[in-house]
C-alpha cells in the first residue's frame, strides 16, 4: 500500500521520532561526527519553539560522539557548529549588503560535497552558504526546518552510499516541493540525477 504524499506538516518531529531509525538502517557503520563546538544555547533562545526543539534533539545526538556523519562524508568533524566569529571568517557570511547575516544569528549544521555551509537560520529555516562568500539563493537552497533538511539529506545520502534505491525517493523528493530538494539546477533531486543514480 502506497503511503501518502509526503509533506513539511508530515515531516514536524522527524529529528525527535525517526532520524536515529533511519540512521540505525542505513548507516550503522559510517563514521561518527566528533565536532568540538560552542554551546548552542545561546542560539536556541532565538528560534521558534518547534525549530528550537529540533535543532536541541539534533544537537544531543552530535554531542554524543553517536551521530554517523551522512551530511558531508570528506568532512570527518561535520563542521557542525563551525563558528565563524572565533575561526576568523566572519566574511564568508557577508555576500553582498543583502544578504549579510551576523555570525550569532547562524547555526552550522554540515558542509555539502562542494565546501558550502548548510545554516540554520533564526527564521528556522536552513539554506546553503557558499564558502566564497554569501547565501548561495534563497529560491534554490532553502529547507523550510531543519526536520526537513535532515529527512532529505537521509536519503540522499543513503543513495548516494547505495543502501538506498533511487527510484524509492524520488517520488517522496517531487512531492515535498521544497527549493533545497527540487530546484531543477541544484536541488537534492536534480544531483541523484546528475550524480547518476
Amino acid at each position: 500500500m502506497e503511503h501518502p504524499p509526503v509533506t513539511a506538516d508530515r515531516l514536524s518531529g522527524y529529528t525527535e521520532r525517526d532520524l536515529d531509525g533511519d540512521l540505525a538502517r542505513w548507516f550503522p557503520h559510517l563514521e561518527r561526527m566528533s565536532p568540538a563546538v560552542r554551546q548552542v544555547s545561546p542560539f536556541l533562545a532565538k528560534l521558534p519553539s518547534d525549530a528550537a526543539r529540533a535543532l536541541a534533539s539534533f544537537d544531543a545526538r552530535v554531542r554524543s560522539g553517536q551521530m554517523p556523519n551522512f551530511i558531508d562524508e570528506n568532512w570527518p568533524e561535520g563542521d557542525y557548529g563551525f563558528d565563524f566569529r572565533a575561526e576568523g571568517a566572519e566574511d564568508l557570511l557577508a555576500g553582498n549588503p543583502e544578504e549579510a547575516v551576523c555570525a550569532e544569528d547562524v547555526w552550522p549544521l554540515g558542509v555539502d560535497g562542494g565546501g558550502n555551509r548548510y545554516l540554520m537560520m533564526t527564521s528556522g529555516r536552513v539554506m546553503a552558504w557558499d564558502h566564497s562568500g554569501g547565501v548561495e539563493g534563497y529560491e534554490w537552497s532553502g529547507f523550510s526546518s531543519v526536520d526537513v533538511f535532515l529527512w532529505a539529506m537521509v536519503r540522499y545520502r543513503a543513495v548516494v552510499t547505495g543502501v538506498l534505491p533511487a527510484e524509492e525517493v524520488r517520488a517522496d523528493f517531487a512531492a515535498i516541493g521544497e527549493p533545497g530538494i527540487s530546484n531543477p539546477v541544484l536541488g537534492l533531486l536534480c544531483r541523484i540525477t546528475e550524480e547518476g543514480y
